[in-house]
């Protein structure tokens, strides 16, 4: 047995596992310990990781990145409106009306699911895997945003079965971090200890708190974050700096071509890491676009007025929120009583980002748990925990689900009447329900099929709120001189955050008259 824990990032994928009773990232083919999350096809060839990154820059039509942000989304989408201009290659809509990234590959065009791509993806992992186990690798636990949806998650999970693999667990990334954080590290027996974990990723923001209590659990008190906004924004604003600069200095529209875009985007990058750690960075690109160069300067002073005149809300607001909540309220926590901010996720090594976090929080920022690999951590710590094979310390890990879930039933809608509408939505589960939970319908008086439907109760947290629709049938029908059967359902929000009608009884009820003893005779008088 291994115990597998998968952070499969938008920008890279990690494998972490449990043996030789510790925790280790396993390094890929060529001594890397983080492989590209990239899939190119080059003619009849398919190029993983390390590989397709020389693809990406000379032929970006046929190079898929972000594939993992176009999971269980629709063309019409909102999130995917704001994720095209991230994006190099050609998306349809498939015959069953999901995406479709559309590539040429052995000379063909080739429509690939988000799914399959990411089966790749994870195909790939599970090959590191086991070549650094040297055993054959199923079970794992695999990290997801904090706010995906269920459709997002089915779609992994499915992603997980083409590849192979049994996903234990779907892990809210922040938990990981904090799981990592809370069963390596000595905590106080005697009283809670409250942290709040910022995760700045490439693509996504993500901000935990979490209570560790005795140093035998944690609870996850909210979660808040920004799907859209991550290190890549951050890119994005200086390719839109240094492009104005161009398009003045030398007469180039380099935004107007997808692979003088990538050369800007890869010199922004270079110049956001030089300036974290000196007061001035050198541009320069080489035929960039009609075979010139550009070049240009940046101050660190000048970088950091852009980010801070641009994103401070964006980074403050995640937090502000968390203290809002009900669970800080109710526990009467602020900013200043929590005893410290982990910060982990590429884009928090900016100093600029540092430094409106503490200034913000008003304290140091921790800095203890790895910014790259604690997700990975996290989920193979879970994955032995889950397994059967590995003695694990005792530690309980409650999470939440961030959004709360109506359902609503009625008749069983048929071709002449497919808008039927049910009854008046009922909140099944509320805002931050914990993970996993069962709770039961009862329904009397069910002798016809009916149907439940299940949405997000509030349509602004999910651009489709529609979750999912299950009819229950094969209703015994009602006998004559018995009470009208009842029908109870059990409906499963899991470890993973994934919704379902588990199952439904028929439940018959008897009426037994009891019997009634003879009066008894009076003894006669003699």
């Amino acid at each position: 047995m291994s115990a597998v824990g998968l952070d499969i990032g938008s920008d890279g994928i990690i494998v972490g596992v449990v043996r030789n009773r510790g925790i280790e990232v396993l390094q890929n083919e060529v001594g890397k310990r983080i492989t590209p999350n990239i899939v190119a096809y080059s003619g009849k060839q398919r190029l993983l990781g390390d590989q397709a990154i020389g693809q990406l820059m000379s032929n970006p039509k046929n190079s898929i990145k972000y594939a993992r942000r176009l999971l269980g989304l629709k063309p019409d989408d909102p999130d995917l409106k704001q994720e095209r201009p991230f994006l190099t290659y050609k998306i349809d809509k498939t015959q069953s009306g999901g995406i479709g990234i559309d590539v040429l590959y052995d000379d063909n065009r080739t429509v690939f699911t988000p799914e399959q791509v990411i089966a790749t993806t994870l195909t790939r992992a599970k090959m590191i895997a086991e070549a650094g186990l040297g055993t054959k690798v199923q079970d794992v636990v695999i990290g997801v945003p904090f706010f995906w949806a269920d459709s997002q998650r089915r779609a992994l999970q499915d992603a997980a079965a083409i590849a192979g693999l049994n996903v234990l667990r779907l892990m809210h990334e922040t938990t990981a971090v904090a799981l990592s954080y809370g069963i390596l590290r000595p905590l106080p027996e005697k009283e809670t200890r409250y942290v709040l974990f910022i995760d700045l990723g490439l693509a996504s923001y993500q901000v935990s708190l979490v209570s560790f209590t005795a140093g035998k659990e944690l609870k996850v008190i909210d979660t808040q974050g920004d799907k859209h906004f991550g290190a890549r924004n951050i890119d994005q604003l200086l390719a839109n700096h240094f492009a104005k600069y161009i398009k003045q200095k030398y007469n180039l529209d380099v935004l107007s071509d997808p692979k003088a875009t990538l050369k800007l985007y890869k010199e922004c990058d270079k110049v956001k890491t030089v300036l974290s750690a000196n007061s001035s960075a050198e541009f320069h690109v080489e035929y960039i676009m009609n075979d010139k160069d550009v070049s240009g300067s940046m101050e660190r002073t000048e970088f950091e007025a852009l980010v801070v005149s641009n994103f401070f809300e964006k980074i403050i607001a995640p937090i502000k929120r968390v203290f809002e909540s009900a669970g800080a309220k109710e526990l009467k926590l602020t900013k200043e009583n929590i005893h410290s901010a982990e910060i982990v996720g590429g884009g928090c090594r900016i100093p600029v980002i540092q430094k409106t976090l503490k200034e913000y929080l008003g304290k140091e920022l921790g800095k203890t748990c790895d910014s790259d690999e604690s997700v990975a951590r996290g989920c193979a710590l879970q994955c032995a925990m889950l397994s059967p094979s590995f003695k694990v310390k005792e530690f309980a890990v409650n999470d939440i689900y961030p959004y709360a879930i109506d359902v609503s039933w009625g008749p069983v809608p048929n071709k002449d009447s497919m808008d039927v509408e049910p009854s008046k939505p009922t909140t099944l589960f509320p805002k931050n329900q914990p993970i996993p939970s069962v709770k039961s319908l009862t329904f009397p008086d069910r002798t016809e099929p009916f149907q439940i439907v299940a949405r997000y109760s509030d349509p602004s947290v999910q651009p489709d709120p529609f979750i999912g629709r299950w009819v229950v049938g094969g209703i015994p029908p009602a006998q004559a001189g018995k009470p009208a059967p009842k029908v109870k359902v059990f409906i499963k929000l899991n470890i993973g955050g994934i919704f379902s009608v588990s199952s439904a009884h028929h439940i018959e009820e008897y009426w037994v008259e009891e019997p009634v003893e003879p009066p008894k005779a009076e003894p006669k008088k003699r």
